[in-house]
Order: C-alpha cells, then sequence, then structure tokens
C-alpha cells in the first residue's frame, strides 16, 4: 500500500535565490514603469506579493527572506526620485540591469554564507536533531539501505526486540520481520518516488524467539547526500486483541440473541472465547450447592480434558482458594497475569505449566443477586488480561448473567405455562374419565363445564348444553324435587338425590346426583356428579328376589337345614328339620326352638351322653367344623327316638362377621338296613365264591374252544389253499390256449374264474395268516437287508395296479437309511397291504410312501429310545370319517360296508397289518381328512432284536 508524504524538505532551496531575486527585481521594475506612466499599481503590487510567498513556500524561508530583502530595496531604489540616484548613469534601464547583477551577487553570497553557518559551522547538527527526534518516537524506527541491511535503529527498536543497537546492527530486515519478503520490496524500493510510503503487516521477532504483530510504514530518506529508507514500525498486538475480543463479545451478544437454554448458552459463550478471542481455554464452572464444587457446565478448548480431572470448589478449602474459587466467593474477577508466579494457583502449577497457560482471568457469573458460577479464561501469553481486556471480558460475563436471569424467568414462567397446561389436561382427563357425568353451573342454572360423558348421557351437543338449563334434563314431575335439592346445595353447601335423567331421544336413565357449593370468582357455582344406577337397581331388584328364592329354597329344602349367628343373634330352623325332631306344629317348634336344650337329649350311637355345649350347633357355632357326625336324639316330652346324621360348618361373610350352617338327616331307616346287610354278608360271600369257581371253569373252556378254534382254522385254511392253488393254475393253462383255441365268451368265464380264485386265496391267506398271529403260530424272524432295494422292490410291485387307475406312485427315501435288520417278509407284507389299500382307495391323483430315520434319543426318564424307522403311506383318495378312525384296525370289520359298498375285502389286512407291526416292535397310526386323502405311518425299530 503507498502513500504520499514528504518525509524532508528538499534540497535545492540553496540555489534558488538568484532565479527568484531575478523574479522579483523584474516584478520590481514592471511596478516602477506603472507608477510612471500614471496607471493602476495594484496588479503589479499583487504578483509581487504572491512571488513572495510561493518563493518561501517553496525554498524555505531563510531563502525567502533574503531574496524578499534584497528585491524589496531594488524595488525601493527604483522608486525614489532620480536625485537620489547614483552617479553612474541617468538611464533607468542600464542601472536596473547593473542592480540586478550586484544584488544576485550579493543574494548568492548571502545564501552561501546561511548555508555555511547551517552545515560547515556544525556539519552533525542536523544529523543529531534527526537522531533524538528518531529515539524519542514511541514507534520501533529502523534505517536501511537498498539491500535492506539495517544502518540504524532508535531506542524503541531496542527496547521492543530485546537487543542492543550493536547487535541489530549486524542483521537485515528479514530477519527482525516474519513473513517479510525482502526481494519484492527491494523491487518496490527501487520504484519507489519521493514521498510515497508502502506500508506492511508483519510479525516482529524479539531475541527470545517470541514474535508479535506490527505494522511497518517504509519511506524514503536522504541521510548524508545517500538516498535510505526509514521503516517506522508500530506494535499492533493490543489492537489486534481487542479486535478478536471485540468480535467475541459481537458473537456471545448473537449467542445471547438465538441460544434457547443454558447449557446451549454456556457452550457458545465458551466455543466464542476461544474461537474468536483466540483465547487457549474458556471454561464455566456451576455451583452445586449439595458439595461446593464447581462442576464444568461448558467446556471449549480442552482437548486433554483437564477440567474434568481437577476439583475445583467454591468454599474456602485449598481446592477452592484459586482463581476461580476466589472470583466466586468474593464475587469479584480475580486476574492472574503470571500464573506460574501466582501464589494461588501452586496447588496446579505443574498442570498449568504442561499445558502452556500463562495467564488467567476469572469472572463471577450471577444469578439474581447471587453468584451462581464463574466464567475462566486461559491465554498463552502473560500479561494478557489488562484494562480493556478485563472491561470487555466483564462485560461478556455481565451478558452472561443477565441472560441466565432472562433464561431463568422464561424457564419459570415456561414451566408455570407447562404445570397449568398439564393441570388443565390433568383436570380434563380426570373429569372426562370419571365414570358419570360431571357438571359445574351457577345460581342462574348456567352451565358453566361438563364432561364428555355428560354429552353422550344427554346426547345433546356441547352448543346444545350451553344454551340450557339443569330442569330441562328431567321429567316435569320430577323438576319440583330437584329444585328442592339444588336450593339446599347454595343454602347448605351440598346435598344429593335419585331421579330419571332425561336424553334428547327421551330415554329416561336413573342417576344418582350429588351436588356441593363452591364459590368461583366471588360468585357461588354448584359442582356435582351424576352416577348411573341402573345396573344398582336391578341389582337390588335381583337381590330382593334371589332373598325370596333363597327363603322359598330354605323352607322347602328335603333335608334339615339350621342358620345360626354365633352371637345368638340369629337362629332358624327350616320345617324339614323341625319335622326331623318331631314337631308337628311349626309355630310351637319355632316358637321353642331356644328350649332345645331342655327338650331334646342328645347321645352318641354307643350310649355315651352328649353335653349340650358339645352338640353339633354349639359347635359348629364356635368354628368346629362337624361332618358326618351320627348321633342319637331323644325328646324328653314325649316318647321319640331318631339316629339323626349332622353336617355343619361356620362360614366368614364380611370382615368379623360369621353365620353357622348346620344340616340334618335322619338316618334310622339306613341304619336298620346296613344292619341287615351286615347280616346277610356272610351269606352273599358264600354265593359269590361259588359263582367265581363256575365263572372260572367256563373261561378255561372258553379260551380251549378258541385256540381249538384258530388252529382248525389255521390248517383247514392250508387243506383249502392246495385245490385253489391248482384251479388258478389250470386256468392259466386254459387263458393260455395250451390245451385249445378259447372263444370270447369261454375267454371271459375263465378269466372270471381265475379272478375270484383269486381273491378266494387271498381271503384264506388272510385268515391263515389272522389266526396264525391269534393262536401264537405266527414266526418272525431277523434278518439285515437293504432298506432302499426292498423299498423299490414294494413300489415296483404296485405300479401297474396304480397305472391302471392312472395314478401316481411317489417313493422317497432319507438318505441316512440303508441297512435295517428286522423280517423283511413281513415288513413288506405290511407295505404292500397299505398301497394296495391306498390305491385300491384313490380315483385320482396318487399314492406316496416316505422313509425317514428316527434317530436314537433319550428320554425324560432317562430311558434310551433305540433309533426307528419311519415309513408314511399318503393318497389323495376318498379319506374316512373322525368317528371310523377308531374302528379300522378291528378284524372283519369294514368302514365301506352294507350293500352299496364298493370295494370288496374281508377287513382283515388293516388288522393283519397292525399285529405284524406289533410282532416287529413297532406300531401302526393312521390319519385322514375325509375327500382329501389318509396317511398310515408305520413306525418299526431300524435295529430288531430277539425272535419272536
Amino acid at each position: 500500500m503507498l502513500t504520499a508524504k514528504a518525509l524532508q524538505p528538499r534540497g535545492w532551496a540553496s540555489w534558488w535565490a538568484y532565479p527568484y531575486t531575478v523574479v522579483l527585481t523584474l516584478t520590481a521594475l514592471w511596478l516602477q514603469l506603472a507608477l510612471r506612466a500614471g496607471e493602476d499599481p495594484s496588479p503589479m503590487l499583487m504578483a509581487f506579493v504572491v512571488s513572495i510567498l510561493l518563493g518561501t513556500h517553496a525554498g524555505g524561508w531563510r531563502t525567502g527572506m533574503l531574496a524578499t530583502l534584497l528585491a524589496c530595496l531594488l524595488a525601493a531604489y527604483c522608486l525614489l526620485p532620480p536625485l537620489h540616484r547614483p552617479a553612474i548613469g541617468t538611464t533607468p534601464g542600464l542601472w536596473a540591469l547593473v542592480w540586478l547583477g550586484l544584488s544576485g551577487a550579493i543574494a548568492s553570497a548571502l545564501l552561501a554564507a546561511a548555508r555555511g553557518s547551517g552545515t560547515s559551522t556544525n556539519p552533525g547538527a542536523g544529523e543529531a536533531r534527526f537522531r533524538a527526534y528518531v529515539d524519542q518516537a514511541a514507534d520501533a524506527m529502523f534505517v536501511h539501505d537498498a539491500a535492506g541491511r539495517l544502518t540504524d535503529v532508535n531506542r524503541q527498536a531496542c527496547v521492543a526486540l530485546g537487543h542492543t543497537r550493536e547487535q541489530l546492527l549486524r542483521l537485515d530486515l528479514s530477519q527482525v520481520m516474519q513473513g517479510f519478503d525482502l526481494p519484492r520490496a527491494r523491487q518496490a524500493w527501487q520504484e519507489m518516488q519521493p514521498g510515497q510510503l508502502l506500508t506492511q503487516q508483519v510479525r516482529l521477532r524479539r531475541r527470545d524467539g517470541s514474535a508479535f504483530p506490527a505494522e511497518v510504514r517504509v519511506g524514503c530518506i536522504e541521510l548524508d547526500d545517500q538516498r535510505s529508507y526509514l521503516a517506522m514500525a508500530r506494535d499492533t498486538t493490543e489492537l489486534h486483541r481487542m479486535t478478536r475480543l471485540y468480535d467475541a463479545l459481537s458473537q456471545v451478544n448473537q449467542a445471547i440473541v438465538w441460544s434457547r437454554n443454558r447449557q446451549e448458552l454456556l457452550d457458545k459463550t465458551c466455543e466464542v472465547l476461544v474461537r474468536h478471542g483466540k483465547l487457549h481455554m474458556a471454561w464455566v464452572g456451576w455451583e452445586d450447592p449439595a458439595t461446593h464444587r464447581l462442576v464444568p457446565a461448558a467446556v471449549f478448548g480442552d482437548e486433554s480434558a483437564y477440567v474434568q480431572s481437577v476439583e475445583v470448589y467454591s468454599d474456602d478449602r485449598p481446592e477452592g482458594r484459586g482463581p476461580s474459587g476466589t472470583a466466586f466467593r468474593s464475587n469479584r474477577p480475580y486476574i492472574s497475569n503470571r500464573m506460574l508466579d501466582d501464589p494461588l494457583v501452586r496447588l496446579w502449577r505443574a498442570d498449568i505449566e504442561r499445558r502452556g497457560f500463562r495467564s488467567s482471568a476469572s469472572f463471577p457469573v450471577r444469578m439474581g443477586d447471587e453468584v451462581c458460577a464463574v466464567l475462566s479464561v486461559y491465554s498463552d501469553e502473560p500479561e494478557f488480561f489488562q484494562d480493556r481486556e478485563i472491561a470487555l471480558l466483564e462485560e461478556t460475563a455481565g451478558d452472561l448473567s443477565f441472560t441466565l436471569d432472562t433464561l431463568a424467568r422464561e424457564e419459570q414462567k415456561q414451566a408455570a405455562d407447562a404445570r397449568a397446561r398439564s393441570e388443565k389436561l390433568f383436570s380434563d382427563s380426570m373429569i372426562d374419565s370419571m365414570p358419570g357425568i360431571v357438571y359445574f353451573y351457577d345460581e342462574a342454572g348456567t352451565f358453566l363445564r361438563w364432561n364428555k360423558n355428560f354429552e353422550r348421557a344427554s346426547g345433546y351437543s356441547a352448543e346444545e348444553i350451553t344454551g340450557m338449563r339443569p330442569l330441562e334434563f328431567f321429567a316435569p314431575e320430577d323438576r319440583a324435587l330437584l329444585q328442592e335439592r339444588i336450593a339446599e346445595v347454595f343454602a347448605h353447601g351440598e346435598s344429593s338425590v335419585e331421579a330419571p335423567f332425561l336424553s334428547k331421544s327421551g330415554a329416561s336413565t336413573h342417576y344418582l346426583f350429588t351436588g356441593r357449593r363452591v364459590v368461583l370468582e366471588g360468585k357461588a357455582c354448584l359442582v356435582g356428579m351424576g352416577i348411573d344406577i341402573t345396573e344398582r337397581k336391578r341389582a337390588e331388584a335381583a337381590w330382593r328376589e334371589a332373598e325370596e328364592r333363597l327363603e322359598l329354597v330354605v323352607e322347602h329344602l328335603g333335608e334339615g337345614l339350621v342358620i345360626a349367628a354365633p352371637d345368638d343373634s340369629l337362629l332358624h330352623w327350616n320345617p324339614e328339620s323341625l319335622r326331623l325332631l318331631g314337631f308337628t306344629d311349626l309355630h310351637e317348634a319355632r316358637r321353642r326352638q331356644r328350649e332345645f336344650g331342655d327338650i331334646f337329649e342328645t347321645s352318641t350311637l354307643d350310649g355315651v351322653r352328649l353335653d349340650p355345649a358339645q352338640w353339633p350347633l354349639a359347635r359348629t357355632r364356635r368354628g368346629d367344623p362337624v361332618e358326618g357326625l351320627e348321633l342319637r336324639v331323644r325328646r324328653r316330652d314325649i316318647p321319640w327316638d331318631r339316629l339323626i346324621s349332622f353336617n355343619g360348618r361356620r362360614v366368614e361373610y364380611g370382615e368379623g362377621k360369621y353365620l353357622a350352617f348346620m344340616t340334618l338327616n335322619d338316618i334310622t331307616d339306613r341304619k336298620q338296613a346296613e344292619r341287615a346287610l351286615l347280616e346277610s354278608h356272610d351269606e352273599l360271600e358264600v354265593r359269590i365264591a361259588e359263582r367265581t369257581r363256575d365263572l372260572q371253569s367256563a373261561l378255561v373252556a372258553a379260551e380251549a374252544a378258541d385256540r381249538v378254534k384258530s388252529a382248525f382254522l389255521a390248517t383247514m385254511s392250508h387243506e383249502l389253499r392246495t385245490p385253489l392253488n391248482s384251479i388258478i393254475g389250470f386256468t392259466g393253462i386254459l387263458l393260455q390256449e395250451l390245451a385249445g383255441p378259447l372263444n370270447e365268451e369261454q375267454t371271459k368265464q375263465l378269466g372270471m374264474v381265475r379272478g375270484s380264485a383269486r381273491h378266494l386265496l387271498d381271503l384264506i391267506s388272510d385268515v391263515l395268516d389272522i389266526s396264525k398271529i391269534e393262536a401264537g403260530q405266527m414266526e418272525v424272524r431277523n434278518e439285515t437287508f437293504d432298506l432302499h432295494e426292498s423299498l423299490e422292490q414294494v413300489v415296483a410291485s404296485v405300479r401297474p395296479m396304480a397305472g391302471k387307475k392312472q395314478l401316481s406312485v411317489a417313493l422317497d427315501i432319507d438318505p441316512a437309511l440303508r441297512e435295517m435288520t428286522s423280517d423283511r417278509r413281513r415288513v413288506e407284507q405290511v407295505l404292500l397291504n397299505l398301497l394296495n389299500n391306498a390305491i385300491k382307495f384313490t380315483e385320482r391323483g396318487g399314492v406316496a410312501l416316505r422313509a425317514r430315520l428316527l434317530p436314537a434319543t433319550a428320554a425324560a426318564d432317562g430311558a434310551a429310545r433305540m433309533a426307528q424307522v419311519c415309513m408314511q403311506i399318503s393318497d389323495t383318495g376318498i379319506g374316512i370319517h373322525a368317528d371310523d378312525l377308531q374302528k379300522l384296525f378291528q378284524p372283519f370289520h369294514q368302514i365301506d360296508s352294507g350293500l352299496t359298498r364298493q370295494h370288496e375285502g374281508t377287513g382283515l389286512g388293516l388288522a393283519i397289518c397292525r399285529r405284524l407291526s406289533f410282532l416287529l416292535g413297532g406300531d401302526i397310526d393312521a390319519s385322514s381328512i375325509w375327500g382329501e386323502g389318509s396317511t398310515f405311518t408305520v413306525t418299526l425299530p431300524l435295529n430288531r432284536t430277539g425272535r419272536t
């Protein structure tokens, strides 16, 4: 930045005197001629004066004064009369030229003398004056040449940089100024014109290595007739510091405006002081009243969590005597511009030195009239906090205090508003959630408030209720009573009434209304509630009806019942109990029921007489339960003796309230029957023993006959199969036309014969199998076989039958299944029977055989379960009704039975399958959905042991 400014008077004033004198002399001659010619001399005088002023300003006051003096002498001479002129001539022009030369010589001599008196007499006087001026300047000044080497410095430069003058004169500008571009500055100096000024912002480096900001202005000067440069440096540290703090204060004010709560304000304040104020760290310690600790409420610039690691207190303990605690207790700022030397921080000196803190300032923050917190800021520069910095930071703390008061009041207001809204919401919710109707109206009957139930019960909208009066919700015949009770409320404070409540639709509902007088804003009002008592009315009616029914039951109960209170306040004998005690006149019995202790005598069946205190009713009243107590009761007033069984228990029906219930049954006839039964017992035992022996003989004979039947069936079935096999064989030979050709009808008839024979053979085989099983002749062997191969053979054998009905046959075998130890023929027989059944009862879709391995497991009781094979045969056939599933495995029973059945069979197949499964150590089960299909599940041991 260049600005025009004269730093030194120009050096050409010494030779300017001669032409200046010539100009003034010519002006004076012009004035003389004008006077002699009688012209107006004003223009010449004006020109004369202006020339004097310009010459004095441009050439200096000494040169101007000498030249003006000579010009005045010349002008005076020219204006004198010719009488006083010298005799050298009378011609004015010639004399003027002579005088002009003489005056110029005199002026030059005088100026040379004047200059000599100022320079030659004391050559160092000008330099001494310049140095005195420079040394007294408040700014650091550096004189340097065109190469930037320092040739002279003033005292302030030495003080500011910490060098001696000799040390500085050995340096150049780039060594004392950080950021100074010396090559660029040299080029600028060469192009600099007299009066120009070069301004630059740099940082001056002190001898200890620290630096501070400064503004440097460089201009050219002439010293000892040589061109030099004067650099004037002004310390701008304070200016920068104040600029940063003013900026921080501005940002804090913005935070005050935009912060919504205390925490946001404190956080933003600390951040602004560090970011914009260029402080090392800032934090706010908020006092905990319980512990008196200054808890960090906000902190910024503390990357090492120093504030969180130290404990600072507001009381007088050692941890409370530091800058923050002192500022809190004294309610005044505490400034520590040299923290390492401050005795108040000796407790934290090591941490402070390690973190680079060199000065600090703590300011109390108030809320209301009480100090609540401390704002503490730290700088890495000693003596950082001076008067202006302290004033700005104190203003910041004051703004914080004011804002905290405002926020506190706002929070209190918001809390009060929130409480008001919450209380209103609570009251609204409570009123609306009450089970009955709530109403609030004044003495004029104007409704002021009601709940939602009032609108629902009445059927009127809120707008309609606003214009109505309380009595309009009741029938005309009930209004007088309501008006009377309302008047009682306003007169005596409260009242209640039961009345029917009319809705908008005309429906009437019984309500219990209560009212209480309250005063609102000096005006008496009625607040009340109405409870729907319709159910209570129904319950009361039902209770009365129940009491009547209970009384009816008790009075007509077929056995005796006694109800009594322990305190003798209640004693009731029902009619049957009185009749059991031999009374024919029930009125007389009830009149004398409290005299029963004198009328009756009670004893055990063994004849032991009981005291009245041990009678069943007395014991029940005391709470002793009586169960089946049989006693002999005899009347003393008449011949009467009976055996009676007593049962009694005391029951609690309210807090501390009991009733005793006792029942009576006449067991005289039963006891007589028991005696008769005992007498016939021995005879009956003899008869039973004889009949048991007869039945045992019959059972033995029946079992023998059953075994003979089974053996006969087994033998006869074998004998029948031999001729049937012959019939089937010879029929096959004929159908193959080995004995000669057959016509179509013969082939058809022979096919029917062979089919019937095969069917008969299957029936005989089934009968033979079931007979063998029942006779215990069925033998099951163990062998190890390939289960995959066996299942594939079984499926292959039924595919032709399924193909005729266009059914699919699927086989799915678990890869984990390979070998099985069991009776292969019986396993295949079970699966063939189930597959044949599935195909027989399936018209569309298909059947599927799935085999899975069930690994060995440990049962809950600790017993181990062997590995098993689970085989499922599923079909999409007609299915089985749920009621018929239990009949599936019964011999000689078919679900499809009767004259209209569509499928043939003996009903032995499934029975044989189940019994074979049992013999193989497994089981078979079935599940079905009618119309969708059935699934039969066979579970067998994977490795069967033993032989059956």
